[in-house]
């Protein structure tokens, strides 16, 4: 809820009031606040300068650790850096 409350307009909506479908008075005070500026866009390049000092400018056997870690969990890369054949 912080990061809605510093970058968008938002509310909470209590349980009940929710499951109950009463959002009229809710969805009135959601419009009438100010919108706050809009954050800045940086996720991608926040990413990829984590992903270049991970796997580029670290020694190279904390690459191989961070990589082998990450192939643990993942499903999707059937890659080992060590086989090569």
């Amino acid at each position: 809820m912080q990061w809605l409350r510093q970058n968008a307009a938002c509310l909470e909506v209590e349980r009940g009031m929710l499951l109950a479908g009463e959002l009229g008075d809710a969805l009135q005070q959601l419009w009438a606040l100010p919108l706050p500026p809009r954050p800045d866009a940086t996720g991608a390049v926040e990413a990829a300068e984590f992903l270049k000092a991970t796997f580029f400018e670290s020694p190279i056997d904390a690459r191989l650790d961070r990589i082998r870690a990450f192939h643990q969990y993942s499903s999707l890369i059937p890659f080992d850096p060590l086989y090569s054949g």
